[in-house]
């Protein structure tokens, strides 16, 4: 529309037989009227906008932008069309200042969009970086940070029933490693994570703490409960193929985890009460004593083996590491 002329013609002629929203033909049949005007040609002019104005005026829908203008570009051609029509300069002065207005809101309007759209792509992409954050990448289970949140929001939580915290430690594991390979090992542990997720509680969370080792967060559960479905868990890893968990079992204490206290106690507590499950032969679960959770922050390095000399565990857990699984224990609740 900056240049218009004759030679225009004939391509908008095209291009109006393929429009077919009303703002695209409005926007064809201005430019048309113009390449008229330019020809000196008034009438045609007149005519390329007329049938637009008709169905502008017998239905809504199009930008008000685009009406306006159209209404003022006839106007103008039929001013010049008709001899009889007086020209009202002030008249088309308010028409083109309110022309550039609208065009300037519509602008607005535009750019408040892409900024929407901006700021929502931005959002997403900042959720999965979040997610990914809180996400152990090989079993895709919460990590030890998603760990450390929801442990604080759980003893934090005025609730009248704590949760139960339990500390999940594989049998045998160092094994497959050193007789299979370590991609076999990163293979059992997917597998082990799945069938936690599967046979534990939808509210429970089952969270990769590291190595061979995870932990389940069960809230508001009584601890006699918390231990009738880790052993249901313990039996369901058992009964895992040979060649999908190679024979791996499981060693688990649980303990309740005090309100409002420092959520590494709880997870010593746990750590202290598997020991004695190792000790027991593995692929059983034990309820953490009394004196299992010590009552003040533990320092995590590593395992916790800094606990254990605290609450009386006896000998390190590679000394255990190769003991023989028994059947699950049932007993003694």
């Amino acid at each position: 529309m900056q240049h218009p002329g004759p030679q225009h013609l004939q391509r908008l002629d095209r291009l109006g037989r393929m429009a077919f929203l009303l703002d695209d033909r409005i926007l064809l049949a201005i430019a048309a009227a113009r390449c008229h005007m330019k020809g000196g040609s008034p009438f045609d002019a007149v005519r390329a906008l007329e049938p637009l104005r008709g169905e502008l005026l017998a239905r809504e829908g199009p930008e008000p932008l685009l009406a306006l203008a159209l209404h003022r570009e006839f106007a103008r051609v039929e001013g010049a069309a008709r001899a009889d029509v007086p020209r009202l300069p002030g008249l088309e002065h308010y028409a083109a200042a309110l022309e550039d207005e609208l065009w300037a809101l519509r602008e607005a309007r535009l750019l408040a969009l892409r900024s929407h759209s901006e700021h929502h792509r931005l959002t997403r992409e900042h959720g999965a970086v979040a997610a990914q954050a809180l996400q152990d990448p090989l079993t895709g289970l919460p990590n030890r940070r998603a760990l450390d949140l929801r442990l604080a929001e759980e003893m934090g939580a005025p609730t009248s029933q704590p949760c139960a915290v339990a500390l999940v430690d594989l049998d045998r594991f160092k094994d497959v490693n050193d007789a299979r390979s370590h991609a076999a090992g990163d293979r059992v542990l997917r597998a082990v994570a799945a069938c936690l997720r599967t046979a534990l509680r939808a509210p429970d969370m089952v969270a990769r703490y590291g190595g061979d080792e995870f932990v389940v967060v069960m809230p508001a559960t009584p601890l006699p409960v918390a231990r009738a479905a880790l052993l249901r868990a313990a039996e369901a890893v058992a009964s895992l193929p040979e060649d999908v968990a190679a024979g791996v079992t499981m060693s688990v204490g649980v303990v309740r985890a005090p309100l409002d206290a420092d959520p590494s106690a709880a997870l010593a507590g746990a750590d202290a009460a598997m020991y004695r499950a190792k000790r027991q032969g593995g692929n059983t679960v034990v309820i953490g004593a009394s004196g299992d959770v010590p009552t003040g922050p533990v320092e995590r390095t590593g395992r916790l083996r800094r606990v254990m000399s605290q609450v009386g565990s006896g000998p390190g857990r590679s000394a255990r590491a190769g003991a023989p699984p028994g059947p699950p224990e049932t007993a003694g609740l």
